[in-house]
């Protein structure tokens, strides 16, 4: 079961952090590929099981937090007999690359996709009191959404960053990120936004960042350590995920992957099944939350 908490949105209507929990019944669950552009950090609120990623295998204990980068596999594998309930916090790297702060403009920069290969993603509940604290702080804010939550919700995420390089050597920042590459990759996202249902190409892209085509990519995979269409798949196939698990769904699955930016279910098919491990028939019939 999922129940939605609240998000904050830019001004293009582009969600740019989601707060959720979810319940998960107890069991044996498949090992799905499961990876997202937005930066995850979660609360372990109830229950036990196993969390697995691509090169480990973690438990999960009342009281853990789990923190994984873009794209970052990572799917729960196991749920004990109580079955498990946890709080999930989403948000896109662009959010915090908003800021006008020098540390995430420059040295971190890239903060979203540079977690290191020696980083646990899972933070003991003995060692992860500081940060759940923050965590709740902004869940608190984004549920009771009083004056001014989103800038407080918004302090308190940038606290959690601070802890996770500082106390747990969260980012390899081995290549810093420009603060005018920071600046010309978000013009270009904007762009890719807005026109994900649209046949997009490297050329307008890269003028919209205002960089030559050859540049741009090697900046964009700089920054954000995946090529240029890996991030725009990803972007659509999140997109139609959405779409296809609305409440409210009324599209076929060729007005969906129009929308996404296929032109035949054919290209939307594979692009799905590259991106998900299945096509989009067996995810809705299937467990849609790999979490």
């Amino acid at each position: 079961m999922v129940t939605e908490i609240g998000m904050i949105r830019s001004r293009l209507d582009r969600m740019m952090l989601r707060i959720w929990e979810v319940s998960v019944p107890p069991g044996k669950r498949p090992l799905q590929n499961h990876t997202h552009i937005q930066f995850e950090i979660m609360r372990v609120k109830r229950g036990e099981g196993e969390y697995t990623t691509k090169n480990a295998r973690y438990p999960i204990h009342a009281g853990d937090m789990f923190v994984f980068g873009s794209e970052v596999m990572h799917c729960i594998t196991d749920v004990g007999p109580e079955g498990l309930d946890i709080v999930n916090l989403h948000f896109a790297p662009e959010y915090i690359w908003e800021s006008t702060s020098e540390i995430m403009d420059v040295e971190h920069g890239n903060f979203c996709f540079a977690q290191s290969d020696a980083f646990s993603c899972r933070i003991p509940a003995e060692s992860a009191s500081g940060l759940a604290e923050l965590f709740r702080k902004t869940e608190n804010e984004i549920r009771e959404r009083e004056t001014e939550f989103a800038l407080l919700a918004r302090a308190y995420l940038f606290q959690m960053i601070v802890l996770l390089i500082r106390d747990f050597g969260y980012a390899d920042c081995t290549t810093p990120a420009a603060r005018e590459h920071i600046k010309c990759i978000r013009r270009a996202l904007v762009y890719i936004d807005l026109h994900l249902e649209d046949k997009l190409c490297l050329e307008d892209i890269a003028a919209a960042a205002g960089m030559s085509p050859a540049y741009f990519s090697t900046v964009f995979r700089r920054v954000s350590r995946i090529g240029l269409w890996e991030y725009i798949t990803s972007k659509r196939i999140d997109k139609a995920v959405r779409l296809m698990t609305a409440e409210d769904r009324s599209e076929t699955m060729l007005e969906i992957a129009a929308r996404c930016g296929y032109n035949s279910t054919a290209n939307f098919n594979k692009a799905f099944k590259r991106r998900m491990g299945m096509t989009p028939s067996e995810y809705l019939h299937t467990d849609r939350m790999p979490l």
